[in-house]
């Protein structure tokens, strides 16, 4: 069983459209100017000289440290979101799944654009689809083409939907490499940001316990 698997696009999507995961993009540069600001670093160490407490010394330490963790697993949370922006299909990114993308486009297409969505799909689809299916599209096309200047509605709208319903497929799995890497991205900056939290638990633990 696969546990960390690469995320298709749809599923990055219903991550990553959200308005606070968009935010993320802006926290490397935010978090940098706070966190290695040469003028908080001094304050933060002068504040510890100017009151020598043991106690408060841990708990500004401790929490400097989780202020890291969350710089860096947001970061890689933020650098994954800029990839997943710049490389998402925006058919997929916009419509999450292949039924609402057909929906929001079969009532306009016309026997040309139909072609120009299947070039889509033969210039994406690399091998992901069965041998013959494509060529198989195409004779339909060809034949709508041949019957008359106005296409059967019925047999335009059955072709549209096979088409983008197969296009919004291909695009979901396209730039395998960078869909691993946003992946990989989202579960590491995900992992550091419930390090405190762990650390925290297992402090609460060795305290109770005695451990």
């Amino acid at each position: 069983m696969t546990f960390f698997k690469t995320l298709k696009w749809h599923s990055l999507a219903q991550i990553s459209n959200s308005k606070l995961m968009k935010l993320t993009i802006l926290i490397p540069i935010i978090g940098y100017m706070v966190l290695f600001n040469e003028n908080i670093v001094e304050f933060l160490n002068l504040s510890q000289e100017i009151f020598p407490n043991e106690g408060l010394k841990s708990s500004v330490n401790e929490g400097i440290s989780r202020l890291y963790y969350f710089y860096f697993g947001l970061t890689f949370i933020g650098i994954a979101m800029t990839l997943y922006q710049v490389f998402c299909p925006t058919q997929v990114k916009f419509s999450m799944t292949p039924r609402h993308f057909v929906e929001l486009n079969i009532r306009t297409l016309t026997l040309s654009q139909i072609r120009g969505h299947l070039d889509i799909i033969k210039h994406f689809e690399s091998g992901k689809i069965e041998t013959g299916v494509i060529s198989q599209l195409e004779k339909v096309i060809q034949n709508l083409t041949h019957e008359s200047n106005i296409p059967d509605k019925e047999k335009l709208s059955i072709l549209a939907s096979d088409i983008l319903y197969l296009q919004w497929g291909v695009l979901d799995v396209t730039y395998n490499i960078t869909r691993g890497v946003v992946t990989w991205l989202l579960y590491i900056g995900i992992i550091i940001l419930t390090i405190p939290s762990l650390l925290m638990f297992l402090k609460v633990i060795n305290a109770y316990f005695g451990i």
